[in-house]
Protein backbone atom coordinates (compact mmCIF):
# COMPACT_ATOMS: atom_id res chain seq x y z
CA UNK A 1 0.00 0.00 0.00
CA UNK A 2 0.83 3.30 -0.94
CA UNK A 3 1.43 6.43 1.58
CA UNK A 4 -1.62 8.15 -0.55
CA UNK A 5 -3.82 4.74 0.50
CA UNK A 6 -2.54 5.09 3.70
CA UNK A 7 -3.64 8.79 3.71
CA UNK A 8 -6.87 7.90 2.31
CA UNK A 9 -7.55 5.20 4.49
CA UNK A 10 -6.70 7.14 7.89
CA UNK A 11 -9.30 10.07 6.62
CA UNK A 12 -11.62 7.67 6.02
CA UNK A 13 -11.77 6.35 9.95
CA UNK A 14 -11.41 9.47 10.78
CA UNK A 15 -14.13 11.14 9.37
CA UNK A 16 -16.28 8.03 10.09
CA UNK A 17 -15.52 8.51 13.98
CA UNK A 18 -16.14 12.25 14.02
CA UNK A 19 -20.13 11.09 11.92
CA UNK A 20 -20.64 8.77 14.55
CA UNK A 21 -19.04 11.24 17.70
CA UNK A 22 -20.66 14.36 16.68
CA UNK A 23 -24.21 13.41 17.25
CA UNK A 24 -23.41 11.67 21.14
CA UNK A 25 -24.54 14.66 23.64
CA UNK A 26 -21.58 13.85 25.66
CA UNK A 27 -18.40 16.08 26.52
CA UNK A 28 -15.66 15.49 23.77
CA UNK A 29 -11.91 15.74 24.16
CA UNK A 30 -10.14 15.30 21.16
CA UNK A 31 -6.04 14.58 21.72
CA UNK A 32 -3.64 16.23 18.78
CA UNK A 33 -0.02 14.35 18.49
CA UNK A 34 1.75 17.94 17.65
CA UNK A 35 -0.34 20.42 17.04
CA UNK A 36 -4.27 21.81 17.74
CA UNK A 37 -5.61 22.01 14.37
CA UNK A 38 -8.33 25.01 15.11
CA UNK A 39 -10.09 24.41 11.21
CA UNK A 40 -10.70 20.74 11.03
CA UNK A 41 -14.08 18.70 10.87
CA UNK A 42 -14.06 18.21 14.49
CA UNK A 43 -16.02 21.71 15.92
CA UNK A 44 -15.03 23.95 18.59
CA UNK A 45 -18.21 23.99 20.11
CA UNK A 46 -18.31 20.14 20.61
CA UNK A 47 -14.62 18.77 20.87
CA UNK A 48 -12.13 19.60 23.39
CA UNK A 49 -8.96 20.00 21.84
CA UNK A 50 -5.58 19.18 23.48
CA UNK A 51 -2.13 17.97 22.93
CA UNK A 52 -0.81 13.96 23.57
CA UNK A 53 1.37 14.01 26.26
CA UNK A 54 4.01 11.01 26.86
CA UNK A 55 6.80 9.37 25.29
CA UNK A 56 4.50 6.07 23.76
CA UNK A 57 0.94 5.70 22.90
CA UNK A 58 0.67 3.94 26.47
CA UNK A 59 1.27 6.98 28.37
CA UNK A 60 -0.34 9.24 26.18
CA UNK A 61 -3.74 7.11 26.61
CA UNK A 62 -2.99 7.35 29.95
CA UNK A 63 -2.56 10.77 30.28
CA UNK A 64 -5.59 11.36 28.56
CA UNK A 65 -7.53 9.55 31.22
CA UNK A 66 -5.57 11.18 33.79
CA UNK A 67 -6.58 14.50 32.09
CA UNK A 68 -10.08 13.53 31.66
CA UNK A 69 -10.86 12.15 35.18
CA UNK A 70 -8.88 15.48 37.06
CA UNK A 71 -11.72 17.63 35.08
CA UNK A 72 -13.96 15.90 36.84
CA UNK A 73 -15.40 13.08 34.38
CA UNK A 74 -16.46 9.75 35.29
CA UNK A 75 -16.93 7.80 32.61
CA UNK A 76 -14.54 8.33 29.98
CA UNK A 77 -14.32 6.32 26.72
CA UNK A 78 -11.36 6.38 24.25
CA UNK A 79 -11.85 5.30 20.64
CA UNK A 80 -8.65 4.69 18.59
CA UNK A 81 -8.80 6.43 15.33
CA UNK A 82 -8.61 3.33 13.14
CA UNK A 83 -11.55 1.89 14.52
CA UNK A 84 -13.28 0.40 11.55
CA UNK A 85 -16.78 -0.78 12.01
CA UNK A 86 -17.55 1.07 14.97
CA UNK A 87 -20.76 2.09 15.08
CA UNK A 88 -23.14 4.85 17.73
CA UNK A 89 -24.42 2.11 19.73
CA UNK A 90 -21.55 0.56 21.03
CA UNK A 91 -20.80 4.33 21.99
CA UNK A 92 -23.63 3.82 23.92
CA UNK A 93 -23.28 0.56 25.09
CA UNK A 94 -19.74 1.42 26.26
CA UNK A 95 -21.08 4.73 28.18
CA UNK A 96 -24.12 2.76 29.79
CA UNK A 97 -22.08 -0.16 31.16
CA UNK A 98 -19.92 1.97 33.05
CA UNK A 99 -22.75 2.68 35.07
CA UNK A 100 -22.12 -0.26 36.77
CA UNK A 101 -19.08 -2.07 35.59
CA UNK A 102 -15.64 -0.82 36.10
CA UNK A 103 -14.13 -1.29 32.41
CA UNK A 104 -15.73 -1.99 28.61
CA UNK A 105 -13.51 -2.72 26.04
CA UNK A 106 -13.80 -3.43 22.12
CA UNK A 107 -11.92 -6.71 21.08
CA UNK A 108 -10.19 -6.05 17.30
CA UNK A 109 -9.85 -9.05 15.36
CA UNK A 110 -6.24 -8.45 15.05
CA UNK A 111 -5.74 -8.57 19.24
CA UNK A 112 -5.61 -5.01 20.19
CA UNK A 113 -9.03 -2.98 21.05
CA UNK A 114 -10.68 0.05 19.44
CA UNK A 115 -12.03 1.26 22.23
CA UNK A 116 -11.52 1.66 26.11
CA UNK A 117 -13.78 2.90 29.02
CA UNK A 118 -13.57 2.95 32.88
CA UNK A 119 -15.49 4.88 35.23
CA UNK A 120 -12.30 5.22 37.78
CA UNK A 121 -8.55 5.96 36.73
CA UNK A 122 -6.67 2.55 36.82
CA UNK A 123 -3.27 3.29 34.78
CA UNK A 124 -1.93 -0.53 35.03
CA UNK A 125 -3.89 -0.80 31.83
CA UNK A 126 -1.27 1.43 29.83
CA UNK A 127 1.63 0.03 31.09
CA UNK A 128 4.19 -2.38 30.13
CA UNK A 129 2.01 -2.91 27.14
CA UNK A 130 3.18 -3.97 22.94
CA UNK A 131 1.50 -2.05 21.28
CA UNK A 132 1.85 -3.47 18.28
CA UNK A 133 1.68 -7.24 19.87
CA UNK A 134 -1.37 -9.51 18.91
CA UNK A 135 -2.16 -10.03 22.56
CA UNK A 136 -2.77 -6.57 23.04
CA UNK A 137 -6.34 -6.90 23.93
CA UNK A 138 -5.83 -10.38 26.12
CA UNK A 139 -2.90 -8.40 28.42
CA UNK A 140 -5.30 -5.69 29.13
CA UNK A 141 -7.64 -8.07 30.50
CA UNK A 142 -5.69 -10.01 32.39
CA UNK A 143 -4.35 -6.78 34.14
CA UNK A 144 -8.23 -5.98 34.91
CA UNK A 145 -9.22 -8.68 36.48
CA UNK A 146 -5.72 -8.89 38.18
CA UNK A 147 -7.31 -5.71 40.07
CA UNK A 148 -10.61 -7.89 40.43
CA UNK A 149 -12.58 -4.95 38.33
CA UNK A 150 -15.55 -6.07 35.75
CA UNK A 151 -15.46 -5.77 32.20
CA UNK A 152 -17.67 -5.53 30.00
CA UNK A 153 -16.67 -6.64 26.47
CA UNK A 154 -18.46 -5.26 23.76
CA UNK A 155 -18.55 -7.06 20.01
CA UNK A 156 -15.19 -7.58 18.50
CA UNK A 157 -14.65 -5.86 15.39
CA UNK A 158 -11.97 -6.24 11.91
Amino acid sequence: MDENSDWEKFNFHINHIHEITKKNAVIKHLYYNESIEQNDIWENDSYSKFIKEGNDLGEKMEQAFQHSFNCGFRKIILIQADSVGIISRYLEEAFMSLKFIEFSIGPKKNGSYYLIGMNQFEPVVFRNKDWNSDSLYKSTVKDIGNKKYAIYKLPTLE
